[in-house]
């Protein structure tokens, strides 16, 4: 078991769009991925791909990007 034995390789593909779409401005592709994160931590914790430490620390990862997105003013 390795040190980030939690970590799903899926769910961290949709983190790192979120995180390519914040930092371009992209807030509406953004939101879209985020919702897309939520609706996929779910099915996945439904099914039991996901538990316990995983589902804390992805939500946790959910919430602080709406809040750098409520934060973020679109520039153009």
């Amino acid at each position: 078991m390795g040190l980030f034995s939690w970590r799903d390789k899926e769910l961290d593909l949709i983190a790192n769009q979120v995180e390519v779409d914040i930092k371009n401005n992209y807030k509406t592709s953004a939101l879209e991925n985020i919702k897309w994160l939520e609706e996929t931590i779910d099915e996945k914790r439904a099914n039991g791909k996901l538990k316990g430490k995983a589902v804390g620390e992805y939500q946790q990862m959910v919430t602080n990007f709406r809040n750098i997105v409520n934060n973020t003013k679109r520039t153009y």
